[in-house]
């Protein structure tokens, strides 16, 4: 009812504070798309707070994301998505992988394998830490002389599923994919060939 009454006057701004965080889902779902498109058609800004991340890039044309009071970083979705600022926002935003890196002479050395320097944002740095989103990594079948990790932990969430595996130096890794595979499968994790701009935070 309070947020009719705000919407109502059809004011130019409007300031939203977390409004649906109490909702069921679907609800919260169909009102974040219904409340966008009345303030589109009216032509107002909305300055909508939220802690759900996944609402944020869906419901926003800019992202302002915030540490300590301060701004991180203010950007598109798609760039704070796909070029974060800082790890912090890459952790926070996109619940990435990090995984220690090394600069040699033939690309990035990491746990997972080598990656090209094509394939990695332009940096300075000779070491730091990989950024690698959970759809950037592929799970498959191993081989007799290939590692391989087990998975841990599985969620389903309709189109794919996303399983949690430990890697003995680089913690808890996660992947999401499509493909089914049971908790305590052996499978091999690499990086998928040619992602979009894998990013090393010095």
């Amino acid at each position: 009812m309070a947020l009719a009454r705000a919407l109502a006057p059809r004011p130019s701004r409007v300031w939203l504070d977390d409004p649906f965080s109490t909702l069921a889902v679907v609800v919260r779902l169909y009102l974040r798309q219904e409340v966008r498109s009345i303030l589109k058609v009216g032509g107002a800004s909305g300055i909508f707070v939220t802690h759900d991340q996944q609402e944020a890039l869906a419901i926003a044309d800019r992202v302002a994301v915030m540490r300590s009071g301060q701004i991180e970083q203010l950007a598109s979705p798609e760039e704070i998505y796909g070029q974060p600022a800082s790890q912090f926002i890459a952790d926070f935003v996109t619940q990435a992988n990090f995984l220690e890196a090394r600069r040699r002479s033939d690309g990035w050395y990491t746990a997972l394998g080598l990656v090209d320097e094509s394939q990695v944002q332009p940096t300075d740095a000779i070491a730091g830490t990989l950024m690698v989103r959970q759809e950037e990594l592929h799970l498959g079948s191993v081989n007799s002389n290939e590692k391989a990790l087990v998975i841990c932990d599985r969620e389903f969430l309709g189109r794919e599923y996303k399983y949690t595996l430990t890697h003995p130096t680089q913690g808890n890794l996660q992947v999401r994919t499509p493909t089914r595979f049971a908790i305590g499968d052996a499978v091999q994790i690499t990086i998928k060939p040619n992602p979009p701009g894998l990013r090393v935070f010095a």
